[in-house]
């Protein structure tokens, strides 16, 4: 499923981390750390699978300069965490 965020706000990086856990989602006019880190923007696009819809054209309006620096950043949950393997 991908939700176009109507009236997307700022928001830290924690806070998008809480609100859009087990999501992916896509961040305009980032601002970043020296080291790289995101320390704001405005999540636009919410999704279950990264870039989801692309082909419908969803992600093309950003492309635009006024959204500044864009970033894709995954909250899903890691399906590798298997406790065990059995050989037999």
């Amino acid at each position: 499923m991908v939700e176009i965020i109507e009236n997307p706000t700022i928001m830290g990086s924690e806070e998008m981390k809480a609100r859009f856990d087990g999501k992916w989602i896509y961040v305009v006019n980032c601002e970043f750390t020296r080291g790289g880190r995101i320390v704001r923007g405005i999540p636009v696009v919410v999704a279950d699978m990264q870039f989801e819809e692309v082909d419908s054209g969803i992600y093309d309006k950003y492309d635009a300069e006024e959204y500044g620096r864009k970033l894709s950043k995954s909250y899903r949950h890691s399906l590798s965490l298997l406790k065990s393997i059995s050989l037999g």
